[in-house]
């Protein structure tokens, strides 16, 4: 099963975004293990996303993940606390490219700004916005979640009002 139309194109919109990113999935032991995403993009086809996790950081979460397992991408606009998540199967893990390398790049310089215009410093920002032996997952989401907080957390994401 695959996500609705009006959710992708909703992660769509928010892939190119200074949005916050945690990929969670069960780590090595079985046990929940989170780890701050690196940029998001669609793939060309539009079936699945890669998402950019810093090896060097998030090394625990990345040793649990496999093809097949389930992942759960949040992402959230700072501002506003919008939130939506995603979940589907791993398709890969591998080492993120050039191009994954430049997209996750382009995340941080997008981001960095928009922090700290919400008075997030950059000795705050310096630990978790990290590009370190990137790594780039792949995953197929099939099912997308209003998460922002209020009356429609938890619901199945609807088209943008």
């Amino acid at each position: 099963m695959a996500i609705s139309e009006a959710a992708d194109l909703r992660l769509r919109a928010l892939a190119g975004e200074p949005v916050m990113m945690m990929v969670a999935a069960a780590g090595p032991d079985g046990r929940a293990a989170l780890a701050r995403g690196m940029g998001m993009r669609p793939t060309s086809d539009g079936a699945a996303l890669d998402v950019f996790v810093s090896g060097g950081q998030w090394s625990r979460t990345l040793e649990g993940l496999r093809p097949g397992q389930p992942l759960a991408l949040t992402l959230c606009r700072p501002a506003t606390y919008e939130t939506v998540q995603v979940k589907g199967p791993v398709l890969a893990v591998t080492r993120a490219d050039a191009d994954g390398l430049a997209w996750a790049r382009a995340y941080v310089e997008r981001t960095s700004p928009h922090l700290g215009e919400l008075g997030v410093g950059d000795a705050q920002m310096r630990p978790w916005l990290r590009l370190d032996d990137l790594v780039q997952v792949r995953f197929a989401p099939d099912t997308a979640f209003e998460q922002t907080p209020g009356p429609r957390a938890g619901r199945p994401m609807a088209p943008p009002a």
